[in-house]
């Protein structure tokens, strides 16, 4: 399982441009952006949801993270990764059907979004549908691949 280093899309969620850098050691993200200041509270309190619901998620702290992914997602409906950053931590606690339905909307989102194929495939397997599994298996390393 994968947590998204593509920490925003903005584009989908805001649609504007981004900077965004992942520190994988603290699994902590920053985002800039030239309007991040005209935008006020709403970009703040996306960054910092999405944020936390990272360093949450790699403490274990799984319904504190869920909780700053919902709020993500309520802010910016279109935002891809927080569907699947919100998958991951439903598939740590073993709420694979729950995990398979964030998937599914973070691959309407965005249909060449090869994490959550492999993500969504991992859940899959766990809920024991092998065929849909190596289906998204499948799927993933062709997007990874460029085709």
């Amino acid at each position: 399982m994968i947590a998204s280093k593509r920490v925003l899309n903005a584009e989908n969620a805001l649609g504007e441009s981004w900077d965004v850098f992942f520190c994988a050691s603290t699994g902590l993200s920053q985002v800039w952006s030239e309007r991040e200041r005209a935008r006020g509270n709403h970009v703040e309190l996306l960054r910092s949801a999405n944020s936390r619901g990272i360093a949450y998620c790699y403490q274990g702290k799984l319904d504190k993270a869920i909780s700053d992914y919902s709020d993500a997602i309520r802010l910016a409906p279109n935002y891809d990764a927080a569907y699947n950053n919100r998958g991951y931590a439903y598939y740590k606690q073993r709420e694979f059907a729950k995990a398979i339905g964030d998937y599914n909307e973070a691959i309407q989102l965005d249909p060449n979004f090869a994490i959550a194929y492999k993500n969504r495939g991992d859940a899959y397997r766990r809920a024991g549908d092998q065929n849909k599994a190596n289906a998204d298996f499948l799927r993933a390393r062709q997007l990874e691949a460029g085709l």
